[in-house]
C-alpha cells in the first residue's frame, strides 16, 4: 500500500531532517512511503492537496509557524 506524506515545518533543519526520517523509515521497514510534498508554508499543502483531489495521507504539521502564517491546527484537511 502506497503511503503519501505530507509534512508543513518552517525551520529549515527540521523540514530535512523529518524527510530524512521517513527515508529512513521507508527503506528500514520495506514500506512504500514517498513524501509528497515538504514546504514551509502551510498553503502550498492546502492548495496541492485540493488540486489533486488527495484522500487520506499522513500529514506531518508545525504547530507554530511563525508570525504572519496559520499554524498546523489553524487548518484541518478534510479527505
Amino acid at each position: 500500500m502506497f503511503h503519501r506524506i505530507f509534512i508543513c515545518e518552517d525551520d529549515p533543519i527540521q523540514l530535512l531532517s523529518l524527510k530524512q526520517y521517513v527515508a529512513n523509515y521507508s527503506a528500514f521497514h520495506e514500506r512504500d512511503f514517498s513524501v509528497s510534498l515538504a514546504t514551509q508554508m502551510p498553503e502550498e499543502i492546502q492548495k496541492f492537496v485540493e488540486t489533486f483531489a488527495v484522500r487520506g495521507g499522513i500529514y506531518f504539521l508545525d504547530i507554530d509557524l511563525g508570525v504572519g502564517h496559520i499554524n498546523g491546527l489553524d487548518r484541518k484537511v478534510v479527505s
